[in-house]
């Protein structure tokens, strides 16, 4: 198996995810917005790449099944149910119900894991679960950053870094996957920092900026490892806990 990691967006070229086993991150929120969602009964996420785009989507739903959520400058899109805060998808609030999201980088780079054979949703949440369903497709794995705004973004490589090491930890000594230079790198972040996870984001760019925007409060949610093993899959527009 060989797994390899990309940064962004910016020069991924489709063909290179065919045959493979994408995973798509954002950490800075949405892959954990979705995570959440999720696990706390949302029956799909739909991801939009633009506002527009998500209302008309939600417009062929049936009234009261769906919410529109997402953000754009890390702010609630007016006329929206939801920004872009796992905090604000309680069970209460979003169980049984479809999921409208656009955000600025995260939906985007799922709906560029199209090409691939299979694309799951992955974040530090759910890494250990996803790494595993990655592995069990038995296919090369491709994982793609969000990044922010097409730039290098540490979190979403240190999240990588934790899925690649799931991975990893499930074969032999000596039988490990092939990985890219990134795929190196993004490991050895995340093992440098695995006791301190929270800490890592708070010191991004992106962090710091939702720490500016009273919005702090979402990076230990975003950091808590393994705590949503779930493993959300997208196919055909729609992100489901089912295959």
């Amino acid at each position: 198996m060989r797994i390899d990691v990309y940064p962004s967006l910016l020069g991924l070229e489709p063909t290179r995810l065919e045959g493979r086993t994408a995973i798509a991150i954002d950490v800075l929120r949405a892959t954990s917005v979705i995570v959440t969602a999720l696990a706390n009964g949302a029956e799909a996420v739909l991801p939009a790449l633009t506002p527009e785009e998500a209302r008309e989507v939600a417009a062929g739903l049936p009234p009261g099944r769906f919410l529109l959520a997402g953000e754009r400058e890390s702010r609630l899109i007016p006329g929206f149910d939801l920004a872009n805060s796992p905090r604000e998808y309680t069970a209460g609030r979003v169980a049984g119900r479809v999921i409208v999201l656009t955000t600025t980088n995260g939906t985007r780079a799922i709906r560029a894991c199209e090409p691939a054979s299979a694309v799951l949703v992955g974040s530090f949440l759910n890494a250990g679960a996803v790494a595993r369903a990655a592995a069990g497709e038995q296919k090369p794995v491709a994982i793609v950053c969000a990044a922010t705004r097409g730039e290098f973004d540490l979190g979403d490589v240190a999240a990588a870094g934790a899925i690649v090491a799931g991975i990893r930890r499930g074969f032999a000594p000596g039988a490990e996957p092939e990985l890219n230079d990134l795929a190196r790198a993004a490991h050895d972040l995340f093992d440098l920092h695995r006791k301190r996870l929270g800490e890592l984001l708070a010191g991004t760019r992106h962090g710091g900026g939702l720490e500016r925007l009273g919005l702090g409060g979402d990076l230990p949610r975003c950091a808590a490892l393994d705590s949503r093993p779930v493993v959300p899959w997208y196919r055909q527009g729609r992100i489901t806990l089912v295959p």
